[in-house]
Protein backbone atom coordinates (compact mmCIF):
# COMPACT_ATOMS: atom_id res chain seq x y z
CA UNK A 1 0.00 0.00 0.00
CA UNK A 2 2.95 2.75 0.93
CA UNK A 3 4.52 2.09 -2.55
CA UNK A 4 1.09 2.24 -4.31
CA UNK A 5 0.89 5.90 -2.07
CA UNK A 6 4.28 7.07 -3.13
CA UNK A 7 3.95 6.05 -6.80
CA UNK A 8 0.72 7.82 -7.29
CA UNK A 9 2.05 10.61 -5.47
CA UNK A 10 5.11 10.56 -8.04
CA UNK A 11 2.48 10.81 -10.61
CA UNK A 12 0.44 13.58 -9.81
CA UNK A 13 4.13 15.74 -9.23
CA UNK A 14 4.33 15.10 -13.02
CA UNK A 15 1.34 15.28 -14.04
CA UNK A 16 0.98 18.86 -15.77
CA UNK A 17 4.48 17.66 -18.13
CA UNK A 18 2.42 14.56 -19.18
CA UNK A 19 3.40 16.07 -22.76
CA UNK A 20 6.88 14.52 -22.10
CA UNK A 21 6.03 12.34 -19.01
CA UNK A 22 3.58 10.45 -20.25
CA UNK A 23 4.09 9.44 -23.76
CA UNK A 24 6.76 8.57 -26.42
CA UNK A 25 7.76 11.34 -27.98
CA UNK A 26 6.91 15.11 -27.75
CA UNK A 27 7.46 15.84 -31.55
CA UNK A 28 3.87 15.42 -32.60
CA UNK A 29 2.58 17.89 -30.07
CA UNK A 30 5.51 20.73 -31.47
CA UNK A 31 4.70 23.35 -33.86
CA UNK A 32 7.48 21.97 -36.85
CA UNK A 33 7.57 25.09 -38.52
CA UNK A 34 10.59 25.38 -40.64
CA UNK A 35 12.94 27.96 -39.26
CA UNK A 36 14.48 30.62 -40.63
CA UNK A 37 16.76 31.98 -38.98
CA UNK A 38 19.47 29.16 -38.60
CA UNK A 39 23.28 29.05 -40.68
CA UNK A 40 24.64 26.38 -43.05
CA UNK A 41 26.42 24.30 -39.92
CA UNK A 42 28.92 22.95 -42.61
CA UNK A 43 32.53 24.67 -42.16
CA UNK A 44 34.47 23.65 -39.68
CA UNK A 45 38.08 22.85 -38.48
CA UNK A 46 39.11 19.44 -38.76
CA UNK A 47 39.14 17.78 -35.51
CA UNK A 48 42.47 18.24 -33.22
CA UNK A 49 44.08 14.56 -32.69
CA UNK A 50 43.67 14.26 -29.20
CA UNK A 51 47.17 14.49 -27.87
CA UNK A 52 46.98 17.87 -29.25
CA UNK A 53 43.32 18.50 -27.53
CA UNK A 54 45.33 17.53 -24.41
CA UNK A 55 48.46 19.67 -25.05
CA UNK A 56 45.99 23.11 -25.01
CA UNK A 57 45.33 22.37 -21.11
CA UNK A 58 47.17 19.79 -19.46
CA UNK A 59 46.37 21.23 -16.16
CA UNK A 60 42.85 20.67 -16.51
CA UNK A 61 43.41 17.28 -16.65
CA UNK A 62 45.98 16.92 -14.43
CA UNK A 63 43.19 18.25 -12.17
CA UNK A 64 41.77 14.71 -12.32
CA UNK A 65 44.73 12.91 -12.58
CA UNK A 66 45.86 13.96 -9.46
CA UNK A 67 42.85 12.44 -7.56
CA UNK A 68 42.67 9.00 -5.80
CA UNK A 69 40.83 6.02 -7.07
CA UNK A 70 39.38 4.03 -5.07
CA UNK A 71 36.62 5.52 -3.17
CA UNK A 72 33.22 4.66 -3.78
CA UNK A 73 31.71 7.56 -5.71
CA UNK A 74 30.03 9.94 -3.71
CA UNK A 75 25.97 9.93 -3.87
CA UNK A 76 24.90 12.37 -6.59
CA UNK A 77 28.84 12.94 -7.32
CA UNK A 78 28.15 13.07 -11.62
CA UNK A 79 31.59 13.88 -12.10
CA UNK A 80 32.45 10.30 -10.49
CA UNK A 81 35.25 8.27 -10.63
CA UNK A 82 35.90 7.55 -14.94
CA UNK A 83 36.83 10.91 -15.35
CA UNK A 84 39.96 10.19 -13.09
CA UNK A 85 40.36 7.11 -15.10
CA UNK A 86 40.66 9.10 -18.29
CA UNK A 87 43.00 11.42 -17.45
CA UNK A 88 45.43 9.19 -15.79
CA UNK A 89 45.40 7.05 -18.82
CA UNK A 90 45.62 10.33 -21.03
CA UNK A 91 48.29 11.59 -19.52
CA UNK A 92 49.89 7.92 -18.83
CA UNK A 93 49.77 8.18 -15.02
CA UNK A 94 49.28 5.17 -12.64
CA UNK A 95 48.64 3.09 -15.99
CA UNK A 96 49.00 -0.47 -14.12
CA UNK A 97 47.70 0.41 -10.99
CA UNK A 98 44.29 2.02 -13.18
CA UNK A 99 43.70 -0.65 -15.30
CA UNK A 100 44.08 -3.17 -12.60
CA UNK A 101 41.64 -0.94 -10.75
CA UNK A 102 38.59 -1.06 -13.47
CA UNK A 103 39.65 -4.80 -13.60
CA UNK A 104 38.30 -5.24 -9.90
CA UNK A 105 35.26 -3.07 -9.94
CA UNK A 106 31.32 -4.35 -10.70
CA UNK A 107 28.76 -1.83 -11.34
CA UNK A 108 27.75 -0.27 -8.19
CA UNK A 109 24.00 0.92 -8.85
CA UNK A 110 21.18 1.27 -11.78
CA UNK A 111 20.82 2.97 -14.35
CA UNK A 112 18.01 5.94 -14.81
CA UNK A 113 16.54 8.81 -12.65
CA UNK A 114 17.32 8.00 -9.03
CA UNK A 115 14.26 8.42 -6.80
CA UNK A 116 12.93 6.32 -3.60
CA UNK A 117 12.25 3.01 -5.02
CA UNK A 118 15.68 3.22 -7.18
CA UNK A 119 18.30 4.90 -4.69
CA UNK A 120 20.55 2.92 -6.68
CA UNK A 121 20.09 4.81 -9.39
CA UNK A 122 22.36 7.06 -11.93
CA UNK A 123 24.89 4.80 -12.77
CA UNK A 124 24.34 5.68 -16.06
CA UNK A 125 26.01 8.75 -15.53
CA UNK A 126 29.50 6.75 -15.20
CA UNK A 127 28.69 4.22 -17.66
CA UNK A 128 28.53 7.05 -20.81
CA UNK A 129 32.50 8.38 -19.18
CA UNK A 130 33.18 4.86 -19.47
CA UNK A 131 32.28 4.30 -23.11
CA UNK A 132 34.32 7.11 -23.72
CA UNK A 133 37.34 5.64 -21.77
CA UNK A 134 36.86 2.43 -23.73
CA UNK A 135 36.87 4.33 -27.24
CA UNK A 136 38.84 7.34 -26.38
CA UNK A 137 41.88 4.64 -25.20
CA UNK A 138 40.96 2.38 -27.91
CA UNK A 139 44.01 1.93 -30.23
CA UNK A 140 46.20 2.38 -26.91
CA UNK A 141 46.55 -1.27 -25.69
CA UNK A 142 49.64 -0.55 -23.90
CA UNK A 143 48.00 2.22 -21.83
CA UNK A 144 43.81 0.70 -21.56
CA UNK A 145 44.70 -3.01 -21.45
CA UNK A 146 42.73 -5.39 -23.75
CA UNK A 147 41.30 -7.05 -21.17
CA UNK A 148 40.54 -3.88 -19.05
CA UNK A 149 38.73 -2.50 -22.13
CA UNK A 150 37.17 -6.03 -22.59
CA UNK A 151 35.58 -5.35 -18.63
CA UNK A 152 34.30 -2.40 -19.09
CA UNK A 153 32.24 -3.57 -22.59
CA UNK A 154 31.12 -6.52 -20.77
CA UNK A 155 30.93 -6.11 -17.42
CA UNK A 156 30.78 -2.45 -16.35
CA UNK A 157 28.38 -1.53 -19.13
CA UNK A 158 25.20 -2.51 -17.92
CA UNK A 159 22.86 -1.96 -20.68
CA UNK A 160 22.33 -4.96 -22.35
CA UNK A 161 20.52 -5.89 -25.78
CA UNK A 162 19.10 -3.78 -28.54
CA UNK A 163 15.64 -2.49 -27.04
CA UNK A 164 15.80 0.94 -25.29
CA UNK A 165 14.74 1.43 -22.23
CA UNK A 166 12.52 5.46 -22.05
CA UNK A 167 10.82 4.82 -19.10
CA UNK A 168 12.21 5.77 -14.75
CA UNK A 169 12.91 2.63 -13.41
CA UNK A 170 10.27 1.12 -11.01
CA UNK A 171 7.63 3.08 -12.28
CA UNK A 172 6.06 0.27 -14.08
CA UNK A 173 6.49 1.72 -17.41
CA UNK A 174 4.14 4.45 -16.78
CA UNK A 175 7.02 7.58 -16.31
CA UNK A 176 9.03 8.54 -19.23
CA UNK A 177 12.73 8.96 -17.56
CA UNK A 178 14.48 12.54 -18.17
CA UNK A 179 16.06 13.43 -21.06
CA UNK A 180 19.44 13.23 -19.87
CA UNK A 181 19.34 9.85 -18.45
CA UNK A 182 17.75 8.35 -21.42
CA UNK A 183 20.93 9.53 -23.73
CA UNK A 184 23.38 8.29 -21.31
CA UNK A 185 21.80 4.91 -21.13
CA UNK A 186 20.95 4.56 -24.96
CA UNK A 187 23.78 6.03 -26.35
CA UNK A 188 25.64 3.50 -24.05
CA UNK A 189 23.78 0.84 -25.00
CA UNK A 190 24.46 1.67 -28.62
CA UNK A 191 28.36 1.84 -28.66
CA UNK A 192 28.52 -0.83 -26.36
CA UNK A 193 26.63 -2.67 -29.03
CA UNK A 194 29.33 -1.36 -31.22
CA UNK A 195 32.38 -2.30 -30.16
CA UNK A 196 30.97 -5.81 -29.18
CA UNK A 197 30.41 -6.52 -32.84
CA UNK A 198 33.90 -5.64 -33.29
CA UNK A 199 35.19 -7.77 -30.97
CA UNK A 200 32.78 -10.96 -31.39
CA UNK A 201 33.60 -12.04 -34.66
CA UNK A 202 30.33 -9.79 -35.78
CA UNK A 203 27.94 -10.92 -33.47
CA UNK A 204 24.55 -10.13 -35.55
CA UNK A 205 22.91 -9.63 -31.66
CA UNK A 206 24.93 -6.31 -31.75
CA UNK A 207 24.43 -5.43 -35.03
CA UNK A 208 22.43 -2.18 -34.91
CA UNK A 209 21.66 -1.75 -38.23
CA UNK A 210 19.67 -4.87 -38.04
CA UNK A 211 18.45 -5.48 -34.45
CA UNK A 212 16.25 -2.17 -34.61
CA UNK A 213 18.24 -0.18 -32.15
CA UNK A 214 19.73 2.09 -34.60
CA UNK A 215 16.82 2.68 -36.22
CA UNK A 216 15.34 4.03 -32.63
CA UNK A 217 18.25 6.05 -32.21
CA UNK A 218 18.36 8.21 -35.18
CA UNK A 219 14.52 8.81 -34.52
CA UNK A 220 15.20 9.90 -31.14
CA UNK A 221 17.47 12.35 -32.64
CA UNK A 222 15.48 13.23 -35.14
CA UNK A 223 12.78 14.49 -32.75
CA UNK A 224 15.49 15.89 -30.24
CA UNK A 225 16.70 18.25 -34.14
CA UNK A 226 12.83 18.98 -34.52
CA UNK A 227 12.17 19.90 -30.94
CA UNK A 228 15.16 21.55 -29.28
CA UNK A 229 15.71 19.85 -25.60
CA UNK A 230 12.66 19.30 -22.97
CA UNK A 231 15.50 19.94 -20.40
CA UNK A 232 16.22 23.63 -21.99
CA UNK A 233 19.09 25.27 -20.67
CA UNK A 234 18.60 23.06 -17.41
CA UNK A 235 21.33 23.87 -14.96
CA UNK A 236 23.05 21.48 -14.24
CA UNK A 237 21.34 18.39 -16.77
CA UNK A 238 21.95 20.03 -20.02
CA UNK A 239 25.74 19.14 -19.31
CA UNK A 240 24.80 15.68 -18.84
CA UNK A 241 22.73 15.81 -22.41
CA UNK A 242 25.54 17.02 -24.11
CA UNK A 243 27.79 14.38 -22.89
CA UNK A 244 25.80 11.33 -24.74
CA UNK A 245 24.96 13.47 -27.90
CA UNK A 246 29.25 14.24 -28.11
CA UNK A 247 30.38 10.90 -27.06
CA UNK A 248 27.74 9.70 -29.50
CA UNK A 249 29.21 12.38 -32.19
CA UNK A 250 32.42 11.10 -31.70
CA UNK A 251 32.90 7.24 -31.70
CA UNK A 252 29.48 6.21 -33.90
CA UNK A 253 30.89 4.39 -36.91
CA UNK A 254 27.54 4.96 -38.69
CA UNK A 255 27.58 8.13 -40.87
CA UNK A 256 23.85 9.55 -40.64
CA UNK A 257 24.07 8.58 -36.79
CA UNK A 258 27.12 10.61 -36.54
CA UNK A 259 25.81 13.67 -38.39
CA UNK A 260 22.64 13.30 -37.09
CA UNK A 261 24.21 13.83 -33.20
CA UNK A 262 26.32 16.51 -34.42
CA UNK A 263 23.05 18.51 -35.92
CA UNK A 264 21.56 18.43 -33.00
CA UNK A 265 24.81 19.42 -31.08
CA UNK A 266 24.93 22.50 -33.46
CA UNK A 267 21.57 23.94 -33.27
CA UNK A 268 21.47 23.79 -29.32
CA UNK A 269 24.98 25.76 -29.36
CA UNK A 270 23.27 27.84 -31.53
CA UNK A 271 20.20 28.64 -29.53
CA UNK A 272 23.54 29.36 -26.53
CA UNK A 273 24.64 31.83 -29.24
CA UNK A 274 21.49 33.41 -29.18
CA UNK A 275 20.57 33.58 -26.09
CA UNK A 276 24.34 34.71 -24.51
CA UNK A 277 26.89 37.84 -24.68
CA UNK A 278 30.11 37.03 -23.78
CA UNK A 279 29.83 33.74 -22.28
CA UNK A 280 27.33 34.76 -20.01
CA UNK A 281 23.77 34.02 -20.13
CA UNK A 282 20.23 34.04 -17.48
CA UNK A 283 17.89 32.49 -19.31
CA UNK A 284 14.50 30.54 -18.19
CA UNK A 285 15.11 26.52 -17.58
CA UNK A 286 13.77 23.44 -17.16
CA UNK A 287 14.37 21.78 -13.71
CA UNK A 288 16.21 22.34 -10.37
CA UNK A 289 13.86 24.70 -8.33
CA UNK A 290 16.20 25.25 -6.04
CA UNK A 291 18.89 27.01 -8.59
CA UNK A 292 15.84 29.74 -8.58
CA UNK A 293 18.06 31.81 -6.27
CA UNK A 294 21.50 31.90 -8.48
CA UNK A 295 22.25 34.85 -9.54
CA UNK A 296 25.75 34.14 -11.31
CA UNK A 297 25.42 34.90 -15.01
CA UNK A 298 28.74 32.77 -15.70
CA UNK A 299 27.37 29.12 -13.90
CA UNK A 300 26.00 27.68 -16.67
CA UNK A 301 27.27 24.22 -17.86
CA UNK A 302 26.95 24.92 -21.32
CA UNK A 303 29.52 28.25 -20.94
CA UNK A 304 32.10 25.56 -19.77
CA UNK A 305 31.73 23.94 -23.02
CA UNK A 306 31.57 26.33 -25.18
CA UNK A 307 35.01 27.64 -23.55
CA UNK A 308 36.60 24.83 -24.16
CA UNK A 309 35.66 24.83 -27.92
CA UNK A 310 36.60 28.20 -28.76
CA UNK A 311 40.13 27.32 -27.36
CA UNK A 312 39.62 23.98 -30.20
CA UNK A 313 38.78 26.64 -32.49
CA UNK A 314 41.68 28.69 -31.78
CA UNK A 315 43.79 26.33 -31.43
CA UNK A 316 45.26 27.94 -28.32
CA UNK A 317 44.62 28.49 -24.85
CA UNK A 318 41.74 31.33 -24.96
CA UNK A 319 40.29 30.38 -21.94
CA UNK A 320 42.51 29.36 -18.74
CA UNK A 321 39.88 25.88 -18.10
CA UNK A 322 41.87 25.07 -15.01
CA UNK A 323 40.81 28.20 -13.07
CA UNK A 324 37.33 28.44 -14.52
CA UNK A 325 35.01 29.41 -11.38
CA UNK A 326 32.23 27.25 -12.64
CA UNK A 327 32.00 23.16 -14.38
CA UNK A 328 35.24 22.41 -14.95
CA UNK A 329 34.10 18.82 -15.35
CA UNK A 330 32.13 19.99 -18.29
CA UNK A 331 35.22 22.00 -20.15
CA UNK A 332 37.39 18.85 -19.69
CA UNK A 333 34.73 16.46 -21.71
CA UNK A 334 34.43 19.29 -24.36
CA UNK A 335 38.09 19.45 -24.50
CA UNK A 336 38.98 16.04 -24.77
CA UNK A 337 36.44 15.01 -27.03
CA UNK A 338 36.59 15.67 -30.98
CA UNK A 339 33.37 17.99 -31.58
CA UNK A 340 34.17 21.66 -33.40
CA UNK A 341 31.83 24.30 -33.40
CA UNK A 342 30.96 25.13 -37.12
CA UNK A 343 32.52 28.37 -38.42
CA UNK A 344 29.31 30.46 -38.30
CA UNK A 345 28.73 29.91 -34.57
CA UNK A 346 32.45 31.35 -34.07
CA UNK A 347 31.92 33.79 -36.57
CA UNK A 348 28.43 34.99 -34.80
CA UNK A 349 29.93 35.08 -31.12
CA UNK A 350 33.37 36.80 -32.35
CA UNK A 351 31.26 39.38 -34.74
CA UNK A 352 28.36 39.95 -33.29
CA UNK A 353 25.07 41.12 -36.02
CA UNK A 354 24.57 44.64 -35.49
CA UNK A 355 21.00 43.73 -34.36
CA UNK A 356 18.85 40.97 -34.16
CA UNK A 357 15.92 39.64 -33.16
CA UNK A 358 14.81 36.01 -32.22
CA UNK A 359 11.76 33.71 -30.62
CA UNK A 360 12.59 30.13 -29.16
CA UNK A 361 9.51 28.53 -28.72
CA UNK A 362 9.68 24.86 -26.50
CA UNK A 363 5.79 23.44 -26.61
CA UNK A 364 3.27 23.29 -25.02
CA UNK A 365 3.29 24.56 -20.71
CA UNK A 366 6.31 25.40 -21.15
CA UNK A 367 8.46 28.68 -21.43
CA UNK A 368 9.30 30.79 -24.59
CA UNK A 369 13.21 32.43 -25.02
CA UNK A 370 12.99 35.93 -26.16
CA UNK A 371 16.26 38.02 -26.78
CA UNK A 372 16.15 41.52 -28.39
CA UNK A 373 20.44 41.36 -29.27
CA UNK A 374 23.41 43.67 -30.66
CA UNK A 375 26.94 43.96 -30.85
CA UNK A 376 27.40 45.38 -27.37
CA UNK A 377 24.12 44.17 -25.91
CA UNK A 378 21.85 41.35 -25.17
CA UNK A 379 17.98 42.18 -23.50
CA UNK A 380 17.07 38.71 -22.56
CA UNK A 381 13.29 37.65 -21.27
CA UNK A 382 13.71 35.98 -18.42
CA UNK A 383 10.53 33.75 -19.38
CA UNK A 384 7.80 32.26 -17.45
CA UNK A 385 6.90 29.81 -14.76
CA UNK A 386 4.05 27.88 -15.33
CA UNK A 387 3.72 26.10 -11.88
CA UNK A 388 5.97 23.74 -9.73
CA UNK A 389 5.17 20.70 -11.39
CA UNK A 390 6.76 21.90 -15.01
CA UNK A 391 9.33 22.41 -13.18
CA UNK A 392 10.55 25.46 -15.14
CA UNK A 393 12.48 28.39 -13.65
CA UNK A 394 12.04 31.87 -14.38
CA UNK A 395 14.74 34.25 -14.66
CA UNK A 396 14.71 38.21 -14.45
CA UNK A 397 14.46 40.04 -17.50
CA UNK A 398 17.68 41.30 -17.62
CA UNK A 399 20.44 43.50 -20.20
CA UNK A 400 23.78 42.31 -20.67
CA UNK A 401 26.34 44.77 -21.60
CA UNK A 402 29.45 44.56 -22.26
CA UNK A 403 30.85 45.54 -19.41
CA UNK A 404 32.00 42.12 -17.72
CA UNK A 405 29.30 41.95 -15.06
CA UNK A 406 29.28 38.51 -13.82
CA UNK A 407 26.00 38.66 -11.45
CA UNK A 408 22.76 40.00 -11.93
CA UNK A 409 23.07 42.56 -9.15
CA UNK A 410 25.19 44.40 -11.87
CA UNK A 411 23.01 44.18 -14.70
CA UNK A 412 19.99 46.68 -15.34
CA UNK A 413 16.69 44.35 -14.79
CA UNK A 414 13.13 43.04 -13.24
CA UNK A 415 12.79 40.07 -11.40
CA UNK A 416 8.65 40.99 -11.76
CA UNK A 417 5.95 41.65 -8.91
CA UNK A 418 5.92 38.57 -6.53
CA UNK A 419 7.41 35.53 -6.02
CA UNK A 420 9.16 33.84 -9.00
CA UNK A 421 5.84 31.44 -9.30
CA UNK A 422 3.90 33.95 -9.96
CA UNK A 423 5.75 35.60 -12.76
CA UNK A 424 5.34 36.60 -16.90
CA UNK A 425 8.81 38.26 -17.57
CA UNK A 426 8.32 37.49 -21.54
CA UNK A 427 7.85 41.16 -21.98
CA UNK A 428 10.53 41.61 -24.79
CA UNK A 429 10.56 43.27 -27.95
CA UNK A 430 13.16 44.89 -30.33
CA UNK A 431 14.97 47.10 -28.03
CA UNK A 432 12.39 46.70 -25.60
CA UNK A 433 11.72 45.62 -22.48
CA UNK A 434 8.68 46.10 -19.79
CA UNK A 435 7.74 44.64 -16.46
CA UNK A 436 5.02 44.86 -13.92
CA UNK A 437 7.97 45.72 -11.76
CA UNK A 438 10.53 48.44 -11.78
CA UNK A 439 13.87 47.81 -12.98
CA UNK A 440 17.06 47.00 -10.96
CA UNK A 441 20.00 49.63 -11.76
CA UNK A 442 23.08 48.96 -11.01
CA UNK A 443 25.16 50.78 -8.63
CA UNK A 444 28.17 51.90 -10.95
CA UNK A 445 25.64 53.22 -13.35
CA UNK A 446 24.40 56.76 -13.07
CA UNK A 447 21.66 58.41 -15.21
CA UNK A 448 23.02 61.26 -17.52
CA UNK A 449 19.79 63.05 -17.32
CA UNK A 450 16.20 62.39 -16.06
CA UNK A 451 13.00 63.69 -16.32
CA UNK A 452 9.00 63.26 -16.00
CA UNK A 453 9.84 59.71 -14.35
CA UNK A 454 12.71 58.90 -17.43
CA UNK A 455 16.10 58.35 -16.57
CA UNK A 456 18.88 58.07 -19.70
CA UNK A 457 22.19 56.16 -19.17
CA UNK A 458 25.75 56.45 -20.96
CA UNK A 459 26.93 52.96 -19.64
CA UNK A 460 30.00 52.12 -22.44
CA UNK A 461 32.71 53.95 -23.03
CA UNK A 462 32.85 55.17 -26.34
CA UNK A 463 30.11 53.58 -27.61
CA UNK A 464 26.73 55.21 -28.55
CA UNK A 465 24.50 53.04 -27.29
CA UNK A 466 21.77 54.63 -24.51
CA UNK A 467 19.85 52.76 -22.42
CA UNK A 468 16.17 54.80 -21.42
CA UNK A 469 14.55 53.31 -17.41
CA UNK A 470 10.86 54.61 -16.93
CA UNK A 471 10.15 54.12 -12.71
CA UNK A 472 7.20 53.77 -11.67
CA UNK A 473 6.05 51.66 -8.34
CA UNK A 474 3.52 49.50 -10.41
CA UNK A 475 5.76 48.65 -13.38
CA UNK A 476 8.95 49.17 -14.93
CA UNK A 477 9.64 50.14 -19.31
CA UNK A 478 13.53 49.69 -20.28
CA UNK A 479 14.79 51.02 -23.74
CA UNK A 480 17.44 50.54 -25.81
CA UNK A 481 19.26 53.29 -28.65
CA UNK A 482 21.99 51.52 -30.14
CA UNK A 483 22.92 53.92 -32.69
CA UNK A 484 22.06 57.36 -30.61
CA UNK A 485 23.89 60.08 -31.94
CA UNK A 486 22.69 63.19 -30.78
CA UNK A 487 23.00 63.88 -27.02
CA UNK A 488 21.60 61.90 -24.07
CA UNK A 489 18.78 65.59 -23.69
CA UNK A 490 17.20 65.40 -26.74
CA UNK A 491 16.92 61.48 -26.47
CA UNK A 492 15.14 61.94 -23.17
CA UNK A 493 13.15 65.22 -24.61
CA UNK A 494 12.02 62.98 -27.75
CA UNK A 495 11.25 60.19 -25.71
CA UNK A 496 8.86 62.56 -23.84
CA UNK A 497 6.98 63.74 -26.66
CA UNK A 498 6.37 60.97 -28.09
CA UNK A 499 4.72 59.80 -24.82
CA UNK A 500 2.71 62.72 -23.62
CA UNK A 501 0.99 62.20 -20.41
CA UNK A 502 -2.44 61.02 -22.22
CA UNK A 503 -0.27 58.00 -22.60
CA UNK A 504 -0.72 55.31 -20.34
CA UNK A 505 2.67 53.78 -20.36
CA UNK A 506 1.40 51.02 -18.22
CA UNK A 507 0.06 49.82 -21.67
CA UNK A 508 1.99 51.10 -24.88
CA UNK A 509 4.89 52.77 -25.79
CA UNK A 510 5.72 54.63 -28.48
CA UNK A 511 9.22 55.23 -29.79
CA UNK A 512 9.86 58.52 -31.40
CA UNK A 513 9.83 57.84 -34.93
CA UNK A 514 6.24 56.45 -33.47
CA UNK A 515 6.58 52.81 -33.60
CA UNK A 516 3.98 51.71 -31.33
CA UNK A 517 3.73 48.93 -28.88
CA UNK A 518 1.01 47.90 -26.87
CA UNK A 519 1.16 44.94 -23.91
CA UNK A 520 -0.20 43.66 -20.83
CA UNK A 521 1.96 43.66 -17.71
CA UNK A 522 -0.37 41.36 -16.14
CA UNK A 523 -0.91 38.56 -19.28
CA UNK A 524 -1.86 34.72 -18.43
CA UNK A 525 0.68 32.45 -18.01
CA UNK A 526 0.32 31.02 -21.83
CA UNK A 527 0.29 34.63 -23.83
CA UNK A 528 3.45 36.86 -24.74
CA UNK A 529 2.81 40.42 -22.92
CA UNK A 530 3.79 42.52 -26.21
CA UNK A 531 0.13 42.45 -27.68
CA UNK A 532 0.62 44.58 -30.95
CA UNK A 533 3.09 46.55 -32.70
CA UNK A 534 1.76 49.75 -34.66
CA UNK A 535 -1.97 48.09 -34.24
CA UNK A 536 -1.46 44.46 -35.89
CA UNK A 537 -1.61 41.86 -33.29
CA UNK A 538 1.25 40.02 -32.76
CA UNK A 539 0.67 35.98 -32.04
CA UNK A 540 0.88 35.57 -28.25
CA UNK A 541 0.35 32.17 -27.73
CA UNK A 542 3.93 30.78 -27.46
CA UNK A 543 3.13 27.13 -26.16
CA UNK A 544 2.34 27.03 -30.28
CA UNK A 545 5.90 29.10 -31.22
CA UNK A 546 7.69 27.36 -33.72
CA UNK A 547 11.34 26.30 -32.31
CA UNK A 548 12.51 29.71 -33.99
CA UNK A 549 11.01 32.99 -34.75
CA UNK A 550 14.05 34.93 -36.05
CA UNK A 551 14.77 37.70 -38.69
CA UNK A 552 17.15 40.82 -39.07
CA UNK A 553 15.67 42.76 -36.35
CA UNK A 554 12.78 44.76 -37.03
CA UNK A 555 13.61 48.73 -38.00
CA UNK A 556 13.52 51.29 -34.66
CA UNK A 557 15.92 53.61 -33.61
Amino acid sequence: MRYFYTFSVFMLLLCSSCTYYFTNSRANRFNRQTPDFIPSFEQRPTPLPLEKRIQLDIPLIEQWAKRELGKRPKKHDKRGEPKIMIAKLLLKKDIKKTNDYIQSLVPWGNGGSSWKFNKKGDYDFDEINLINLLYLLEDQPDVLYPETAKHIAEVLIIENGHKPKTRTPKTLGIIRDTENHILMKEVSRYLKNQWLYKHKQSDEAYDNTKNGLEDWLYKHLVELEETGFYEFNADPYIGYTLIPLLTLQAFAKTPKIKLKARHVLDLANWDYALGSLSFRKFSPFRRRLENAKMTALNDYPHTSFFQAWMNLFENQATFNLAQLPHNRHMAYMGLILPYQLPNSIVDFLENRPEDYFIKIGHGLRASPEVYSGGQSFLLSAGGVQRGKKSQIVARATTLFLEDGALDLKDCFHSKGKGEMKTWNNTGVYHHFACSNAPFHIPANYKAANEKDGWKIFNPLANNPLRVAIYEENRFGLLVLFPTWEGTSNELLEKIIKANPYALDLSHSFRFPNETTLSYDLHAPKNRWVIKSVDGKKVNRKYDKWPRWIGAPAPKTP
